[in-house]
């Protein structure tokens, strides 16, 4: 395995990593433009504080996006541009793995993340829920708690297929990858 094989599976798990944070931020994004969405119908804001805070949401997720897109499917842009391969004396590194093994790999670990952070928090809040019906008996309750056990179901769900589809997850980020050289046969010669 090289240096650059290295680099490009560590920034590919980082561009995983950070499209997962940038899905969990979704609807709490939605939620904020539900508020300004609110409070603009009294008047509280005024025009132009809405336009730029809906604006800035939204510029946010595009850069967010698109950095996680960079990262994944633009790896080896990432590397020449910050010249990570340079300054090593060696040109392999003595190591007998399979970058699509660590990609799948990775893909694993943060699908348990995400479950391990979601699975409490959903459960917190279903507990929660129940709580408050039982105390309202009846009357209207709020729908505070109904996004937040949407967003954890959702991020159970996520965590789950991650787990699940892990080798399709894996073949999709390989197959869509800007790095040339991987066949089956270049595979070999790194591992060599």
């Amino acid at each position: 395995m090289t240096y650059r094989n290295l680099f490009n599976i560590v920034i590919k798990i980082l561009g995983i990593f950070f499209l997962k944070t940038t899905i969990e931020l979704i609807p709490q994004f939605l939620q904020l433009i539900q508020f300004i969405k609110n409070s603009a119908s009294s008047f509280s804001t005024s025009v132009f504080d809405t336009v730029y805070v809906i604006f800035s949401v939204i510029a946010m997720l595009a850069f967010d996006l698109i950095f996680s897109y960079v990262l994944i499917f633009k790896s080896n842009y990432a590397i020449d541009k910050l010249k990570l391969t340079s300054g090593f004396d060696q040109e392999t590194i003595p190591m007998e793995t399979d970058r699509k093994t660590i990609i799948g790999i990775s893909v694993i670990i943060i699908g348990g993340l995400i479950l391990a952070d979601s699975v409490p928090l959903f459960l917190k809040q279903v507990y929660n829920y129940y709580i408050r019906r039982k105390i309202n008996l009846g009357m209207p309750s709020t729908v505070s708690d109904t996004p937040y056990l949407i967003l954890y179901g959702a991020k159970i769900i996520v965590g789950l297929l991650l787990m699940g589809e892990q080798k399709r997850i894996t073949g999709l980020i390989y197959k869509y990858t800007d790095d040339k050289r991987n066949t089956p046969d270049s595979d070999n010669k790194d591992n060599v």
